[in-house]
């Protein structure tokens, strides 16, 4: 927490859009979700719903929706437009209530639980109903159900944030242990796995520069 993962996703979100590419935007931080502040101000409508409300739907009433861009809000910034999968509307007793009930262990782990298809489905829906160039989600930090569901089943690629000390290098360590494990290799597919130690101020005195060099050997 507290590493940039929130901010990078938007700086990146924007970039790929200046390079005209169309892009789709999950907050699967269910518990402190922050997109749609990050985008307040490009955001045109109210957030009636969001993936809370998707999954509370399936986990809950039983019921798969037929759509994902009914939970789908347009981010109007640039020349193009980003679609935003939110967390839903967090101003509303309703989403932490709905947050609450969703038993994430009958989802995986109970028999005949049907997360892992749930989720699958989810992905196929927008592939073909928004057909995005690039996904990207921000997810919970740690080993959680939730970060989980979004490193095995949904990312390619997954980029992994930490700060300079030694609980987080251990955090992320063990991170990385746990993704690249065989068991938890679902498709067998190699995922491309990136490192990124952020909070580290920009360097402009030469006694500076060597620090960062010291501090790079290190993580190494």
């Amino acid at each position: 927490g507290g590493v940039g993962r929130t901010l990078s996703l938007v700086n990146i979100a924007n970039q790929l859009e200046e390079f005209g590419k169309k892009v789709c935007i999950i907050d699967f931080d269910l518990e402190a979700p922050g997109i749609e502040q990050k985008y307040k101000n490009y955001i045109h409508e109210e957030i009636k719903g969001g993936l809370v409300d998707y999954i509370y739907e399936f986990a809950v009433n039983n019921n798969l929706p037929e759509s994902i861009k009914d939970y789908t809000v347009a981010i109007k910034h640039m020349e193009g437009n980003k679609t935003l999968i939110p967390a839903g509307n967090t101003t509303k007793s309703e989403y932490w209530r709905k947050l609450s009930r969703i038993s994430w262990w009958d989802m995986f782990y109970r028999d005949s639980s049907e997360g892992i298809p749930f989720f699958l489905d989810l992905k196929e829906k927008i592939k073909k109903e928004i057909n995005p160039d690039y996904l990207l989600i921000d997810t919970r930090t740690g080993i959680t159900e939730i970060s989980s569901i979004t490193m095995s089943l949904l990312a390619d690629t997954i980029v992994l944030f930490a700060a300079n000390n030694e609980e987080n290098i251990c955090g992320i360590e063990q991170i990385i242990r746990t993704v690249t494990r065989k068991e938890n290799n679902l498709f067998n597919k190699q995922k491309d796995i990136h490192f990124v130690l952020t909070r580290i101020p920009l360097p402009v005195r030469p006694e500076e520069v060597s620090i960062e060099e010291e501090i790079k050997n290190q993580v190494k």
